[in-house]
């Protein structure tokens, strides 16, 4: 499942690319529409910049007009402001384009000098617009997840049943015990409206509670957001008094390991945990099962 911001600002790009606006213009106009922001400034201020600067071998368009929808959303407006979200967010977006196509000047792209008629005839002989139409849509994709990762709103508490269900179902996650209850609790981060993260907590008597359903999506992981749930979730167990966390993982041992987390045996669990659905057959019988104390109380 891909971020429907992602997918959305990559689509507006390679739709504008095909009605005839060229590389920069097409991405920075995908880049500003997704952020809402409507202005007949764009996608004029991009136009020069395409052509790799307007036919002097500079810096892709696509890539051009990706920094400018960067500064869009990281930019700064006043000095007293940092310039280092825009700049970060900016080397990753250089340093993944150049890894996906292995330069970024407009010429070693197409093996072209646009601001010759050799350049020009090979360009439209060799159809080379076609690579060009690769490089805008995968470069506005790269750019709108940057985006997506440095506008992650905070962690709150998650109500929508069937936006947490279509969440754990796009990572592969049970969803059949999913249902409202006020002994199952969920926390989620966004990026926009979308939900990209969730874990969930289930309270199982008054000590113990069952840590499950955490999800995140593919292109926002390894990024924190992981920790982040889990700690936001760890903490109002803590509110409630709860005394230990239960989890099952079939590939995440190692990880919950680095958390504090340690391997139990299913057979110790406390009654109210091994009631669960996700003890009781929901989870395979090949995952790990772990638990962590919130507090010093001995766990029986």
């Amino acid at each position: 499942m891909e971020s429907r911001f992602i997918s959305d600002v990559r689509q507006t790009a390679e739709e504008s690319f095909s009605s005839g606006l060229y590389c920069a213009e097409s991405v920075v106009l995908a880049l500003a529409k997704a952020q809402g922001l409507e202005t007949n400034l764009l996608p004029r201020a991009a136009t020069a910049f395409c052509s790799g600067m307007a036919r002097t071998c500079g810096t892709c368009g696509a890539l051009s007009g990706v920094v400018m929808g960067i500064s869009l959303a990281l930019g700064r407006s006043e000095s007293s402001e940092s310039v280092q979200p825009a700049y970060e967010a900016t080397q990753q977006l250089v340093d993944e384009f150049e890894k996906e196509f292995g330069a970024r000047s407009c010429n070693e792209l197409l093996g072209c000098d646009l601001g010759t008629p050799d350049g020009q005839r090979k360009f439209q002989a060799e159809r080379l617009h076609e690579r060009c139409a690769r490089y805008t849509g995968k470069a506005a994709e790269i750019a709108a997840r940057i985006i997506a990762l440095n506008t992650i709103l905070p962690v709150e508490p998650v109500s929508d049943t069937n936006e947490i269900r279509q969440l754990l179902s796009a990572c592969g996650l049970p969803v059949a015990d999913i249902v409202p209850s006020e002994s199952l609790l969920f926390f989620g981060c966004r990026s926009g409206s979308e939900l990209v993260g969730v874990v969930g907590l289930e309270v199982s008597g008054s000590s113990y509670a069952l840590l499950r359903s955490l999800a995140v999506l593919p292109q926002f992981r390894n990024h924190g957001l992981g920790q982040s749930l889990i700690d936001s979730a760890e903490s109002h167990a803590r509110s409630l008094d709860v005394q230990s966390l239960f989890l099952l993982t079939t590939t995440a041992e190692a990880y919950f390991f680095t958390l504090g987390y340690s391997t139990a045996s299913r057979e110790d669990a406390p009654p109210p945990i091994k009631a669960t659905a996700q003890l009781s057959g929901l989870c395979p019988a090949s995952s790990t099962f772990m638990s962590k104390r919130l507090t010093g109380m001995k766990v029986t």
